[in-house]
C-alpha cells in the first residue's frame, strides 16, 4: 500500500472510490494534489457528487461529465476516461483527468468505482497555446505576399500558401503530399532538395532555428524557369520547415 501510494504521489494523481453499499462513501488519498481536502469516509449521494464531480465542475462541462459517468459506468464498459474542468478548495480553475472503474454484483447493480485523477491543467494550457501559436502562424502565411511551403523532414510538401499557387500555377490540393522537389526543381541538383535536408542536420544553418539561403533554379507549373532564393527555417513546434521564395 505505502509502494502504491508512493507511486501515485510521484505520478500527481488521486486515487479514489466510491463505495454504493450499504450507502454512498467517499474515500481518497492525495487529494492535496487536487488542491482539496476530502474528509474519510465521506458521505456522498452518489457518484456524480463525489468531490470530484459534482457542483465543482465547471457548469459548461457537466452536461458532458454526467452523461460519460452514465454511460460509462455501465455494466460491460471498459474503463471510464475523460476530461474536464473543475475547481478546487480555493476556487482556482484546474484542468482534471480521471480514469475510473465501475464493479457490479450479479444483478448488475453498481457496487463500487475506484479511480484515480490527475491535475493537468499545465498540459492542456501548453496545448492551448502551442495551437494558438500556430493558428497565428497559419493565418500569417495565408496572408504573406510571399510564397511560403511547409515540407517535412523527408521533402514532402505539407503546407502551400495562396501565393505559392500563384507563382507556380499548383493548388494546394495538388501538391501537398508531394516531394517538393519534383514539382518544383527547374534542373536536376539545383539544391532545393539539400536546403530542405540541411534543416535536420544537427549543426548546420536551420537546424537550430537560423535562417538558411540558398539560390535556385525553379520550374513552373507551365514551364517557365526562374532564379529564386530560398530562405528556409525550422517550424520546430510541427517539425517542418518553411521556404519563403
Amino acid at each position: 500500500m505505502l509502494f502504491r501510494s508512493l507511486a501515485l504521489e510521484t505520478a500527481g494523481m488521486m486515487a479514489w472510490e466510491v463505495r454504493l453499499r450499504p450507502r454512498p462513501v467517499f474515500d481518497a488519498i492525495h487529494a492535496d494534489l487536487l488542491g482539496t481536502d476530502v474528509p474519510a469516509a465521506l458521505i456522498v449521494s452518489g457518484v456524480a457528487t463525489a468531490p470530484i464531480f459534482g457542483d465543482r465542475v465547471v457548469r459548461a462541462d457537466r452536461e458532458a461529465v454526467s452523461h460519460a459517468l452514465r454511460e460509462g459506468l455501465q455494466p460491460g464498459r471498459d474503463v471510464l476516461e475523460l476530461e474536464y474542468r473543475w475547481h478546487d478548495d480555493q476556487g482556482a480553475l484546474r484542468w482534471l483527468r480521471t480514469r475510473a472503474r465501475a464493479e457490479h454484483d450479479d444483478g448488475g447493480q453498481l457496487v463500487r468505482v475506484t479511480g484515480t485523477t490527475a491535475d493537468v491543467t499545465h498540459t492542456r494550457r501548453e496545448v492551448s497555446g502551442r495551437l494558438r501559436a500556430e493558428r497565428i502562424l497559419s493565418l500569417t502565411v495565408a496572408a504573406s505576399p510571399d510564397a511560403f511551403i511547409g515540407v517535412d523532414d523527408r521533402g514532402v510538401v505539407t503546407d502551400w500558401n495562396p501565393a505559392a499557387e500563384a507563382m507556380f500555377g499548383w493548388f494546394r490540393d495538388e501538391v501537398v503530399g508531394e516531394r517538393l522537389a519534383e514539382r518544383v526543381s527547374g534542373v536536376e541538383g539545383n539544391g532545393l532538395a539539400e536546403v530542405v535536408s540541411t534543416l535536420n542536420t544537427p549543426g548546420t544553418a536551420g537546424a537550430d532555428g537560423t535562417s538558411l539561403r540558398q539560390e535556385v533554379e525553379l520550374v513552373t507549373r507551365d514551364g517557365r524557369h526562374f532564379p529564386a532564393e530560398v530562405r528556409s527555417e525550422e517550424h520546430t513546434s510541427e517539425l517542418q520547415s518553411l521556404t519563403n521564395l
